[in-house]
């Protein structure tokens, strides 16, 4: 693209949506506008916007959620905007690929500035997703997914359920998960607990955990992931 950088601005304050939107195109962009959620993740293209930026509270789909959406369509520099500047909404933007979080009000020059230079960097990181078969798992929201339905794990099923998907088609035995997910071995902690999380991932994950689409066991050894 050439020198004009073309940006979605999604901001459901009308008057700082109208503001913002023209501080930027005095800076020299072209700014597409939604005061919508939903509306941005709609009205998001691809091949035309070079950046999104997003308020965190929009109505119909928040800013996760439209980061999340446009993430998973295109590798292009979403920043985050938001009024509370809290950890925890930081960390998760971050997580999900967001180039930048900046606390409101900001200024569109700095706004300017903060979108040159990520943009600068190229686009934000990707988002490692690890997909099976109608299984996806999202580790940095630590999120799997059965046919697109969110499944409710544990933090420690999600870190063996992860370990296993990350070497599909190998064996591994009770002990290594022990030490592994656990930080354990036998001598202090029983392998039947890893049992137990294998049994209750089966239940949640599995279709039929009577013959197993992704958890196998191998009799006497341990467990191999996948077909």
């Amino acid at each position: 693209m050439g020198e004009v950088r073309r940006v979605l601005l999604v901001e459901d304050e009308e008057l700082l949506l109208e503001s913002t939107a023209r501080g930027l195109e005095r800076e020299g962009f072209e700014v597409d506008v939604s005061a919508d959620g939903a509306d941005a993740i709609e009205r998001f293209d691809p091949d035309r916007h070079e950046a999104v930026i997003v308020d965190l509270m929009m109505p119909r789909a928040s800013g996760i959620a439209v980061l999340r959406a446009v993430r998973d369509r295109a590798d292009v520099v979403v920043i985050v905007l938001s009024g509370h500047g809290d950890e925890v909404n930081r960390v998760i933007a971050l997580e999900l690929g967001a180039a930048d979080f900046v606390a409101k009000p900001v200024s569109a020059r700095e706004l300017a500035l903060r979108v040159r230079n990520a943009l600068s960097h190229g686009s934000s990181p990707s988002v490692e997703v690890l997909r099976f078969d109608g299984l996806e798992l999202w580790p940095a929201r630590r999120e799997a997914l059965v046919e697109g339905r969110r499944i409710d794990l544990t933090a420690k099923e999600f870190e063996l359920l992860e370990h296993l998907a990350r070497s599909p088609g190998e064996i591994v035995t009770r002990a290594t998960l022990l030490q592994r997910v656990w930080g354990s071995h036998a001598g202090w902690q029983s392998p039947a607990t890893v049992t137990e999380h294998i049994y209750r991932l089966r239940q949640k994950l599995e279709p039929d955990p009577s013959t197993p689409r992704w958890i196998h066991t191998v009799r006497g050894v341990g467990y191999r992931f996948g077909g």
